[in-house]
């Protein structure tokens, strides 16, 4: 055969085998809309992947936004940084093929050392401007928590046996159903037992056209309450629904040097014991339970109504919240932060705020060795005063921390130790002293509730 020949039958077998693998190769028709939800409660953030490419970074009860993609078959996974482990580590991934005109919720649950995925998919719904009705799901994500009974009904609905719409283990889920428009209570209780109410959700009123979930989570103890749940909206947001039956908590710092001993009084409450009693500069107080609400936080000298300083005071219900007291004398104010009481399985955190108004802005230093103070780079620069950093996810290991100037080194405060271990919590705020120049550290932990 000559070689003119021998390359026609050659380019004639390449142009069969290329049409071969066109034909195999499936091609898009449409697209299905994708959501990732993280209900891992021992993690901080994971990252939602369709294949490489990341769709969101979730925290705790955090899904991320509605995206759409070809109907084909793609592989999800979920990674989960390690503190000190370097790159992120892939903990659980599934393969799925996307159906066109399909809604699919790729759920991380159980525990970080034996997670899994939860795939739930539905036809995806198109809505009109007529619509009286919207749909809501229910979903159990909580491992510690055992099966429940499901009650949705208008608020102020008491349950009755018989009336529950379904039972439902970890795992499991009921489809969507019909809801005219208005406000509802999402009720639990133990199966067959609707007096032994294991969740109240407070009132929430569900506009028209819309496809909803309530997902059942485990507790989150910088909550109140016993069992979480969140609504996942169509958005691919979630929505915390707190128990009405749980009031709110406060814990107040005294941070405000040269302002004595300070009591809290609540909503112009002088006649009762106030909230919080003779609390001293540098010290933490306690939680305790306050009203839900917009209400006027006077806080005064021991035993005495004249204020120190009094301002409106949002406080969420079911939350934990932290309150520094801050300030010279006669310019006093606060900073209110969420307070933090959720392990981790991945690191230790901390929090450090400024609370001393001798030093504008300050740089944190944190060492685990002999390393020089000026050998290091801080792990905060310029915190100001009023204000507190994020939480830092150090290795579980013994370190110590120091405060500087802002862009020196000149020590302010510390050397402070700190022993952290995985899943500790530690608060530290940075406080004036009668020296102006000197300021001292508050170190304290809030542990979970049993």
């Amino acid at each position: 055969m000559s070689v003119f020949y021998r390359f026609i039958v050659l380019l004639a077998l390449s142009s069969i085998l290329i049409s071969c693998a066109k034909s195999e190769r499936k091609e898009a028709t449409g697209k299905g809309a994708i959501r990732g939800y993280n209900a891992l409660s021992e993690s901080f953030n994971v990252n939602f992947l369709i294949e490489e490419r990341s769709l969101g970074v979730l925290d705790y009860k955090e899904g991320s936004a509605v995206s759409r993609f070809d109907d084909l078959t793609y592989s999800f996974n979920f990674d989960i940084a390690f503190a000190g482990a370097g790159a992120p580590q892939r903990i659980a991934s599934v393969s799925a093929d996307v159906v066109t005109n399909t809604d699919y919720v790729f759920l991380l649950a159980g525990t970080v050392a034996t997670p899994e995925i939860l795939v739930w998919e539905r036809p995806e719904r198109e809505w009109t401007d007529t619509e009286t009705v919207f749909e809501m799901a229910f979903g159990h994500l909580s491992p510690a928590l055992g099966s429940v009974d499901v009650y949705y009904a208008a608020t102020g609905t008491a349950p009755v046996l018989g009336n529950a719409i379904g039972t439902i283990a970890f795992g499991e889920r009921i489809d969507e159903l019909e809801f005219e428009a208005g406000q509802y209570e999402l009720i639990l209780t133990a199966p067959g037992d609707p007096s032994n109410v294991l969740f109240q959700g407070s009132p929430l009123t569900n506009p028209a056209a819309a496809t909803n979930a309530s997902l059942i989570l485990d507790r989150d103890p910088s909550r109140t309450g016993d069992v979480a749940v969140r609504q996942l909206i169509p958005s691919g947001s979630s929505i915390e629904i707190p128990d009405a039956r749980f009031l709110p908590t406060v814990q107040v710092i005294n941070a405000a040097f040269g302002s004595g001993n300070v009591d809290l009084v609540i909503n112009n409450d002088f006649v009762n014991p106030p909230a919080i009693t003779d609390l001293a500069f540098g010290m933490a107080s306690a939680d305790v339970v306050v009203p839900a609400g917009t209400l006027p936080y006077t806080y005064t000298p021991p035993a005495s109504t004249t204020a120190l300083l009094e301002e409106e005071t949002g406080i969420g219900l079911g939350t934990r919240t932290m309150i520094i007291l801050r300030g010279e004398p006669g310019a006093l104010a606060t900073s209110k932060l969420a307070s933090n009481r959720r392990p981790i399985a991945t690191s230790a955190q901390f929090r450090i705020a400024n609370a001393a108004f001798n030093f504008p802005a300050v740089d944190v230093y944190l060492s685990n060795d002999d390393t020089l103070l000026d050998d290091l780079l801080p792990i905060l620069r310029s915190l100001p005063f009023g204000l507190a950093s994020e939480y830092q996810l150090p290795v579980a290991d013994s370190y110590t921390l120091t405060v500087t100037t802002a862009n020196e080194k000149t020590v302010l405060a510390g050397p402070l130790t700190l022993e952290l271990a995985i899943g500790d919590i530690e608060e530290i705020v940075l406080l004036d002293t009668a020296d102006p120049t000197i300021g001292s550290l508050l170190q304290f932990t809030n542990l979970p509730t049993p």
